[in-house]
């Protein structure tokens, strides 16, 4: 489905329900002589990319696929403190991202303590340094 650095979001392990991207563009501005006349609005200046995130998330059935195991090793990926590749399900590479915050919600539990349903939520934030070297 996609790869985030080593991490594969997959059937079989970790599959997202769904994905949420924005992006910010930054537009200066400046008043015009004359603009509270009437007569003209403010000039915009178009001024780049502010800031791209995205989350992703989904729900994992460790009876089936997927599991502690699974958000441990994304976890470790976080931990690493490296900007990570994405790449979807097509081969494209969709820039390097930062992950900012990984949450993890365990319910409804087996006897000895096992969850058997984990809905889990990543926000990344989009590392541009490192997409001049890809692109």
């Amino acid at each position: 489905m996609m790869i985030l650095g080593g991490f594969a979001f997959d059937l079989l392990g970790a599959s997202y329900d769904s994905v949420q991207r924005s992006q910010e563009y930054n537009w200066a501005q400046q008043e015009r002589l004359g603009s509270s006349l009437g007569a003209g609005g403010p000039a915009l200046m178009f001024m780049g990319i502010q800031n791209e995130t995205m989350s992703i998330s989904g729900t994992m059935y460790p009876q089936h696929a997927g599991g502690s195991l699974t958000m441990a090793i994304l976890r470790l990926e976080a931990a690493i403190g490296v900007p990570l590749p994405l790449i979807d399900s097509q081969g494209g590479l969709l820039g390097t991202w930062v992950i900012k915050q990984i949450e993890e919600t365990k319910t409804i539990f087996l006897g000895n303590g096992a969850a058997r349903k984990i809905e889990f939520s990543l926000s990344l934030q989009r590392y541009v340094e490192y997409d001049l070297l890809f692109f």
